[in-house]
C-alpha cells in the first residue's frame, strides 16, 4: 500500500480514476499521484470525462512530454534512494500476492527472482504475446510475475489486466540508457 507523501504512478490514469472517481480522490488524498494517459477525456470538452476531471480539479497537460523534458530534468538514479536486490525481489514477492507484477529488471534481480516460488514469465522478442494481454488470470494459484530485461517487449502488457479489479503492479527496478529505451 502507498504510504503518506509517497509517489504513486498510473498508468492509464484515466481508466482507474473513472472507475470510481470518490474512491480514487480518497485515495490519492494520501499519496503524490502522476497518472499517464494518451486520452484523459478523449477530448470531448462536452464530454463526461473532462467533467469529472474538472470535478476532481485536477490539473491537464496536452501533448507535454518534450517540453516537460526541457523544463523538468530529473534523474531518478541521482534523487532516489536506490534499493538493494533483495529488498527488490521481497517488494516484487509481496506485490505478486495481490495481482500481477510487470518488472522492468537487471539480470541480477531476474536471477534473484528465479529463487522465489513466483509464475515468472521472460517477456523478450519470443515471448507469446497472449500471455502478456492477460496477465490479470492466475497460473497455478498465482499471478504472474512477467520480467522485462530489454526493451522488446515493453509496450506488450495489458496494464489495464483482463480480469475486472485486478489491478497490475509495475515496478521499475533499473536505469535506461535514454528516453527512447524508455519509450
Amino acid at each position: 500500500m502507498i504510504g503518506d507523501n509517497e509517489l504513486a504512478i498510473f498508468d492509464e490514469g484515466d481508466a482507474i480514476m473513472h472507475s470510481d472517481p470518490d474512491k480514487f480522490r480518497d485515495f490519492i488524498s494520501k499519496c503524490l499521484c502522476v497518472c499517464f494517459t494518451a486520452t484523459p477525456d478523449d477530448q470531448d470538452p462536452r464530454g463526461v470525462d473532462i467533467q469529472v476531471l474538472k470535478a476532481m480539479t485536477f490539473p491537464t497537460f496536452y501533448n507535454v512530454i518534450d517540453v516537460l523534458e526541457r523544463i523538468v530534468k530529473f534523474d531518478f538514479d541521482l534523487e532516489l534512494t536506490a534499493i538493494s536486490v533483495t529488498e527488490k525481489d521481497a517488494e516484487v514477492k509481496k506485490l505478486s500476492q495481490t495481482g500481477p507484477v510487470v518488472v522492468h529488471c537487471t539480470p541480477t534481480l531476474y536471477d534473484e527472482l528465479k529463487e522465489l516460488d513466483l509464475e515468472l514469465i521472460e517477456a523478450d522478442e519470443n515471448v507469446n504475446h497472449q500471455i502478456l494481454r492477460t496477465l490479470g488470470v492466475k497460473v497455478n494459484d498465482k499471478f504472474r510475475v512477467a520480467v522485462a530485461l530489454t526493451t522488446a517487449s515493453m509496450r506488450d502488457p495489458d496494464y489495464r489486466s483482463s480480469v475486472d479489479g485486478i489491478l497490475i503492479s509495475l515496478l521499475i527496478a533499473k536505469s535506461f540508457v535514454n528516453k527512447r529505451e524508455a519509450i
